[in-house]
């Protein structure tokens, strides 16, 4: 089981026997079925833990498979609350899934997976999915703060990516504009206006 905090309360992997619990949850986030899987020991040296996008575009540059979004499914110790978490996992060339990102936590290295072709990564983080298994103050105030809490990172992840994109804008903009009367910078030693200005 790994633990996956968060505001609190503790998330683990659900068991086999949990399926029941958390069947309706999946069905209405995919229809394809779920499996078990263990992260893989062809990690690559540079695989960080919650980077999978990143990790499993590692492999796909290195030609091993393919990107396969979908979901990591969390059950509250407590059997309160469901999560599903975005995730990137490798599909190998056989169709085989294999997950290539490192657990925060290094007890159990298993995770329930739901793959889900509608999911798109471009680039913006997927805000998780919560469902209440008890309908209580408590539970339910934790869903609207988890909520924001991941409305808030995506917010700022959004702008982390727009002022990446806005420096290399910038970058490429700012470019020395030459003087007709300079030196040419081809290094012909001739001015700019009598060489590659004309």
């Amino acid at each position: 089981m790994k633990n996956n905090y968060e505001l609190g309360m503790c998330f683990i992997t659900p068991s086999e026997k949990d399926i029941p619990v958390v069947l309706p949850f999946m069905k209405k986030l995919s229809f394809e079925n779920h499996i078990f899987l263990k992260v893989a020991e062809l990690l690559s040296p540079f695989a960080k833990p919650l980077e999978c996008y990143d990790n499993v575009k590692y492999f796909v540059t290195k030609k091993k498979g393919t990107q396969q979004l979908g979901w990591i499914i969390w059950l509250d110790s407590l059997k309160r609350v469901i999560k599903a978490e975005a995730h990137s996992v490798l599909r190998d060339y056989n169709g085989n899934l294999i997950d290539v990102t490192p657990q925060s936590d290094d007890n159990d290295k298993t995770i329930l997976f739901i793959p889900d072709n509608n999911l798109i990564d471009d680039g913006r983080m997927i805000l998780s999915r919560y469902l209440a298994l008890r309908n209580t103050k408590d539970v339910l105030n934790f869903i609207q703060l988890a909520k924001c809490d991941d409305e808030m990172k995506q917010a700022m992840y959004d702008k982390r990516l727009q002022m990446s994109n806005s420096s290399l804008t910038n970058f490429s903009l700012q470019k020395k504009k030459i003087g007709r009367n300079e030196p040419c910078t081809c290094g012909s030693g001739k001015k700019f206006k009598k060489c590659c200005g004309a």
